[in-house]
């Protein structure tokens, strides 16, 4: 994720606030489920009519709202030296309820990271913002290292702090999170002592609960789930399985649960096979919306980006998304119905809203 590298890095600073409004252009209909592209502003700095800076951008929801933070100060990081001063990049928070029309709150604190520490995903109710992440501990006399869980919060996107709480430091790094089913509170999902997944909960980001749940398993020797969605009927989530008979060694493996505790493996018919590339271990960056799924799968050596919808997880239809040739995912988050995503096009930013009933 592109705010790990960020905010690891980033000095904060005080500022003030701003507006900026984007235009939308209805992209084409094929009896599917469509998108619609926040197009090019005239007047706006950059495309969709934003700061440059947008472009490496993190989107979180945020109930009704998507939050999305982006550096100020340096550019896309990486297109930065490496030895680019910390004081020289800001994180600006800036909050929108269409997709259109951004809010820029001002500068976040709370967000110093360490060279250690990443952030691998977000989400939020209306009352709080969550990240999640894993830190890399050393070995010490005091123990034996590896992997820590790292969860900050936060109640506008400005303001961060780091949770430390007993239940959540039993969980090894936290891989992503959603907004629960009835959106009144957060799942996330890391890996438990025994190395397979543990999903954990929480109502307000700072007191948090292990989650017994049964049928969320991956094979021996495959990567733990790596994203997680709830539509308001159901919950999906994505991992890598080992696969003797797919083109690499491994493929992404999908479960649904209608009460996030009883889950079973669900079958993913076209977008399995968008998803087994040679050479890749592709999964999906995954947004669960009121409404449905949209998965979207990042540009291969053989193909396009290309973005999926689905009401129920296991029946998926391709969306036509229209790109410039070159374009970059960079994130995605759930915005009410629909999903909004955010692309990289020539460093400038664009903005993408998909409909999973469409």
């Amino acid at each position: 994720m592109v705010l790990a590298g960020v905010v690891a890095t980033a000095g904060l600073t005080a500022c003030g606030s701003d507006a900026v409004t984007t235009s939308a252009t209805t992209g084409g209909d094929d009896g599917q489920a469509t998108s619609t592209s926040v197009s090019s502003a005239p007047d706006g700095p950059g495309t969709s009519g934003l700061p440059a800076d947008f472009v490496s951008a993190a989107l979180f929801s945020a109930g009704d709202e998507v939050v999305a933070l982006a550096p100020r100060g340096a550019g896309d990081p990486g297109s930065q030296d490496e030895g680019a001063a910390a004081s020289d990049l800001e994180i600006v928070a800036y909050r929108s309820r269409d997709g259109q029309t951004w809010s820029e709150e001002g500068v976040a604190s709370g967000l110093d990271l360490t060279g250690d520490e990443f952030v691998s995903g977000g989400a939020g109710d209306a009352d709080t913002l969550v990240l999640v992440g894993a830190d890399f501990v050393e070995a010490s006399s005091s123990g034996p290292g590896g992997r820590a869980p790292l969860a900050l919060r936060s109640h506008d996107g400005l303001e961060w702090e780091r949770v430390a709480d007993a239940e959540l430091a039993a969980v090894r790094e936290l891989s992503a999170v959603t907004v629960d089913a009835d959106r009144s509170g957060l799942l996330a999902v890391g890996e438990g002592a025994a190395a397979t997944p543990q999903l954990i909960a929480t109502d307000d980001g700072a007191s948090w609960e292990v989650v017994d749940a049964t049928g969320l398993e991956v094979a021996d020797g495959s990567e733990t789930v790596m994203a997680l969605g709830a539509s308001d009927d159901a919950y999906l989530a994505f991992g890598l399985s080992e696969c003797d008979t797919c083109s690499d060694d491994a493929v992404a493996v999908a479960w649904r649960s209608d009460d996030g505790t009883a889950w079973a493996e669900v079958e993913l018919g076209a977008l399995a096979d968008a998803l087994d590339e040679p050479n890749t271990d592709l999964f999906p960056a995954l947004v669960g919306t009121s409404s449905g799924f949209v998965a979207v799968v990042e540009a291969s050596s053989s193909g396009a980006t290309t973005a999926w919808a689905s009401t129920d997880g296991s029946d998926w239809s391709e969306v036509a998304l229209d790109l410039p040739d070159g374009a970059e995912l960079r994130s995605v988050a759930a915005l009410g119905d629909e999903a909004l995503v955010l692309f990289a096009d020539d460093d400038e930013p664009l903005l993408v809203r998909v409909d999973p009933t469409s």
